[in-house]
C-alpha cells in the first residue's frame, strides 16, 4: 500500500482510507459488531492504515467499532469528525467541541485524536473564528 505524508510536518498514511460510515448501521438497521470487525480487518490486512469515521455515525456506534479494532491493531491512524451530533448547527462552542472531544476519545478508547474534523461547520461559524482558536489550542 503506497503511503504519503498528511502534510510537510504531518504523519506518514496510507493513500487509500475506509470510511466508517456504514459501521454505525443507523436508519432502523441492526448491526452487528462482528461484522464491523471483519470490514475493519478486511481492510487491515489489505493495507489500509487510515479509517475515518463520525461521532454521528450511528451516535457513536462506528467510534466504538473502530476503538475495539484498535485495542489488537495500534498502527492505524483515525480521523473522525465532530458536529454533526447534538451541537449542530448552534453549537459549535469550546465547551461543545471539547465535549464531543472526550466522548469520541472514550469510544475509540485512545488517549489523544489523531486527525479531528469539523463535520460540516455553518458557514456563520467559521465567519465568527472562534473555532479556529480551539482548533489551535487543541493542536498544541
Amino acid at each position: 500500500m503506497n503511503t504519503r505524508h498528511l502534510s510537510s510536518r504531518g504523519p506518514e498514511i496510507t493513500e487509500s482510507g475506509l470510511g466508517c460510515w456504514q459501521l454505525g448501521g443507523g436508519w432502523g438497521n441492526p448491526w452487528d459488531d462482528a461484522v464491523a470487525q471483519e470490514i475493519l480487518g478486511a481492510a487491515y490486512d489489505a493495507g489500509v492504515r487510515f479509517f475515518d469515521t463520525a461521532d454521528v455515525y450511528g451516535d457513536g456506534e462506528s467510534e466504538l467499532s473502530i476503538g475495539r479494532f484498535l485495542k489488537t491493531h495500534n498502527d492505524v491512524f483515525v480521523a473522525t469528525k465532530l458536529g454533526r451530533n447534538k451541537i449542530y448547527p448552534n453549537g459549535y462552542t469550546r465547551q461543545s467541541l471539547r465535549e464531543a472531544t472526550e466522548r469520541s476519545l472514550e469510544r475509540l478508547g485512545v488517549d489523544r485524536l489523531d486527525l479531528t474534523q469539523l463535520h460540516c461547520i455553518p458557514v456563520e461559524e467559521l465567519r465568527k473564528g472562534d473555532v479556529f482558536d480551539w482548533l489551535r489550542e487543541q493542536r498544541d
